[in-house]
């Protein structure tokens, strides 16, 4: 290899470690495989480099193929680095890793591509094409997937908080504030809501909600993250 012995050391064996990812899915057809998705609302440099490590444990832990996606929230999240390819060279310059991913922007996205990834993801519906274009028609569609969903009454409440509060990513705070205060006038004209309110989603829990998402995402910050 061409190494000097006194420029080589021993470093520490122990590689692993507890690693939490944003995202991992498992698609069961046509072929077994997982997903690895990674959300960004902010611009980071290094962060695909950060992928390659989640994938490449995934992979370990499950034996399965894993397709990793960046899912960038906001126009303020590109960073320079962000181009679905993650390249590392040897100190003589010979590639070693090429690791590629999918780059997918929300605020290019219809809400219906949200759906296969479940109620969470949907939960960033406002942030969609669809909810900058038609914020009302993506805030009947949430809570009508909300009533339908099995899911129990307190996660319902919790998505439907996170859902108005995500919406700062596209709209204005006071904007988004209306839409939730609008929610009773959604209520009258739409059976699917009236489930929501009835298990306890009020005009106080509503306010209450917002309050803790302004104190944790701002209108909105280069902080925001998602839940």
């Amino acid at each position: 290899m061409g190494l000097v012995a006194s420029a080589v050391e021993v470093e520490d064996t122990k590689l692993s470690v507890e690693l939490h990812c944003d995202k991992l899915f498992r698609v069961t057809e046509p072929e077994p495989s997982l997903i690895h998705l990674e959300s960004q609302s902010w611009s980071q440099l290094g962060l695909p480099k950060k992928m390659h490590h989640y994938n490449t444990n995934a992979d370990m832990k499950h034996d399965l193929p894993v397709k990793s996606v960046l899912l960038l929230l906001r126009k303020e999240a590109v960073a320079s680095d962000m181009t679905g390819v993650y390249i590392r060279h040897d100190t003589q310059g010979q590639e070693i890793v090429r690791f590629r991913y999918d780059v997918l922007k929300l605020w290019e996205m219809s809400y219906d591509d949200l759906i296969p990834f479940g109620p969470f993801l949907l939960a960033l519906g406002l942030a969609t094409k669809d909810g900058i274009e038609n914020p009302e028609r993506v805030v009947e569609r949430f809570t009508r997937m909300l009533s339908e969903s099995p899911i129990d009454a307190t996660i319902k409440r919790d998505l439907l908080g996170n859902f108005f509060t995500l919406g700062g990513l596209a709209h204005k705070r006071e904007y988004v504030e209306g839409l939730f205060m609008g929610l009773d006038d959604l209520i009258e004209a739409s059976s699917s809501a009236q489930l929501l309110m009835e298990r306890g989603v009020r005009k106080e829990r509503i306010a209450s909600i917002i309050r803790v998402g302004k104190f944790r995402f701002g209108d909105p910050s280069p902080k925001i993250y998602m839940l």
